[in-house]
């Protein structure tokens, strides 16, 4: 599961990575995440198009979608609620299986 934000004049790195990353994961942790990451183009490359994606493991299709479906309205709510303290733009998201892996 990737979750892209895209390139824009307001995004808060700081509170995102130190706030809303760990009450994600410690959110998701239940539904089985098994691990995730926060990727950031480094500095210079100007082109690209998102500004973080964050890249959460999961055991299958299966735990994500028991997420999707049992995390309650509140807590989604909250969520979204917290996106607003560090960015302007919803973001992209895909969830895909391993095509290959080395």
């Amino acid at each position: 599961m990737l979750i892209a934000y895209p390139a824009t004049s307001i995004f808060n790195s700081t509170y995102y990575l130190t706030n809303h990353v760990p009450a994600v994961a410690k959110a998701w942790k239940p539904y089985g995440l098994t691990g995730y990451r926060a990727l950031q183009p480094r500095a210079g490359s100007g082109s690209d198009p998102y500004v973080v994606i964050f890249e959460a493991e999961w055991p299958d299709m299966d735990a994500i979608n028991d997420m999707l479906t049992r995390t309650p309205a509140e807590e989604k709510k909250r969520f979204e609620e917290d996106e607003k303290k560090f960015t302007n733009k919803a973001p992209v998201v895909w969830f895909m299986g391993v095509g290959a892996q080395g």
